[in-house]
């Protein structure tokens, strides 16, 4: 059970990196919610949460 919790954590972790990295590239939005297949609030909650919005 352990293991998956950190394969899980990698994982969030892994796409809240790809959505920093787009926003900082210019990618909308809209369409980083598109790709990483989460929701528009999740997204604008890691940018907020790195201070990038």
């Amino acid at each position: 059970m352990r293991r998956k919790k950190g394969i899980e954590k990698g994982i969030e972790k892994g796409l809240n990196q790809v959505v920093l990295t787009a926003f900082k590239q210019g990618v909308d939005i809209s369409l980083i919610a598109n790709i990483t297949n989460l929701n528009i609030e999740k997204v604008k909650s890691i940018l907020a949460k790195e201070g990038l919005i």
